[in-house]
């Protein structure tokens, strides 16, 4: 286990060196990825949640997101469960957690994503003083 307080959140992951497998995917989301990429990085006052849940995304569109929305001030809250996210992907997480002004909510539930990870995200919210919360599949983290 690991337990950490970073900036007014108290951390507690299980660091095991272990993937939670994706869920289900059948729920439907009709979101148009595209279409949605598209509208964060032209900044669109009007798209305050994003939520990509139960697609899959492969890495370079992860990448993509991540990157347009670290220069973003629209988008409050960003949810991403259940999208086929790995390892692989969590650069682009830290780089947002470091810079984006905006983002309040974060929500990575059932993805591929290693505890060791995962600390690595957790880490980086000692750069971020806008996030309130952190959803994964590890646990649930809310700012006091």
């Amino acid at each position: 286990w690991y337990q950490r307080r970073v900036r007014g959140f108290t951390v507690f992951l299980s660091l095991a060196n272990h993937l939670v497998e994706a869920g289900d995917m059948e729920e439907i989301n009709e979101i148009d990825v595209e279409e949605t990429l598209q509208q964060i990085q032209d900044n669109d006052s009007s798209l305050t949640h994003c939520i990509f849940n139960n697609v899959p995304l492969e890495q370079e569109m992860v990448d993509n997101i991540t990157t347009a929305l670290v220069g973003n001030t629209s988008v409050k809250k960003l949810d991403m469960c259940n999208c086929a996210i790995t390892d692989e992907s969590i650069e682009g997480f830290i780089t947002l957690l470091k810079t984006n002004t905006t983002l309040e909510s974060l929500s990575l539930e059932t993805n591929k994503i290693t505890g060791k990870h995962l600390k690595n995200i957790v880490i980086a919210l000692e750069f971020n003083d806008t996030l309130k919360e952190l959803e994964s599949q590890i646990s649930i983290l809310q700012r006091e």
